[in-house]
């Protein structure tokens, strides 16, 4: 059974993903699917992180289609092939008017849609202005280290001190979710990950995903820390694993805080390769385009 399937979209042939994720010790199954739909609002980023190279490529600003994004979504709603939205960036504070804007045309065109954005939280204070954020299912916020300083030191700008993310959890709640990647040096033990947990835990959060470094750079493979060597103590509970063939791997974990005796729900994700020869997820491109992946397959 092939691990694609052809799908028209906008006039082309498409091959999608049409493989499960599967657990350990599963056979293969395969079902058509809808995808994630990745919008790219900017390719600009305040911060100077080591492992990402968006800081060195980045692009002027140019006029955002929200017409045109209107008629991706159709179109992707139109072939069943809309799954969740995750808008990023670059930062996507960046431009909180636009951020406001793509919200909207989101919720216009889209029944219940399951949005997610991403960013830095050096300027949480922008969440406040946000007029739509009540189409928003997730905020997750970059933080890879629980100790503030340690945090601006990885990211090379000031980000959310923990008092900042406390206020923004006492009124947002469960919308907050953090993203920590995993670092040689930083974050890169089990011991250090339950600091983080404890830490985090103490102003409200109840979820944090743990991201392996994807091979962006010689950084990356020099700095990356693998999850699978690690051996979790009982204050971790497995809960389930996911493998996408060969590409990529989760697991999900429940923790109990040693400190706040809070069960909160924590996955490890890893990405084995980048590349991959089959379109996985579509992206909504700063300069209006649709894309297969985050390649140069232009669909649109």
């Amino acid at each position: 059974m092939s691990y694609s399937k052809k799908t028209e979209i906008f006039g082309q042939n498409i091959d999608i993903k049409f493989n499960d994720c599967i657990s350990d010790g599963e056979e293969q199954t395969f079902n058509d699917r809808a995808l994630t739909l990745y919008i790219h609002i900017n390719k600009m980023c305040n911060a100077r992180c080591k492992f990402c190279n968006i800081y060195k490529t980045c692009s002027p600003r140019v006029s955002f289609d929200l017409q045109k994004l209107s008629v991706v979504l159709q179109e992707l709603i139109t072939k069943n092939k809309l799954g969740r939205i995750a808008i990023t960036g670059g930062e996507t504070f960046l431009d909180v008017h636009l951020l406001d804007n793509v919200l909207a045309t989101i919720y216009e065109n889209v029944n219940n849609p399951v949005v997610t954005i991403n960013t830095n939280a050096s300027m949480l204070y922008k969440i406040y202005e946000l007029k739509n954020i009540e189409v928003l299912s997730e905020i997750r916020i970059s933080r890879h280290h629980y100790l503030d300083e340690e945090n601006n030191s990885i990211f090379g700008i000031n980000c959310a001190t923990l008092s900042e993310l406390s206020t923004a959890v006492t009124k947002y709640g469960n919308l907050i979710k953090l993203n920590c990647n995993l670092i040689k040096g930083h974050i890169d033990s089990v011991e250090e990950i339950s600091k983080y947990l404890d830490t985090v835990s103490s102003i409200g959060i109840s979820e944090v995903g743990f991201v392996g470094l994807m091979p962006f750079n010689e950084y990356c493979q020099e700095h990356y820390v693998d999850y699978l060597t690690f051996i979790f103590p009982t204050s971790f509970l497995r809960v389930r694993n996911l493998k996408d063939s060969n590409i990529c791997q989760c697991d999900n974990y429940i923790y109990i805080s040693q400190n706040t005796c809070m069960t909160m729900q924590t996955y490890f994700r890893q990405v084995r390769k980048l590349e991959c020869a089959y379109c996985r997820q579509f992206s909504y491109s700063y300069d209006n385009k649709l894309i297969g992946g985050f390649g140069e397959q232009i669909i649109y």
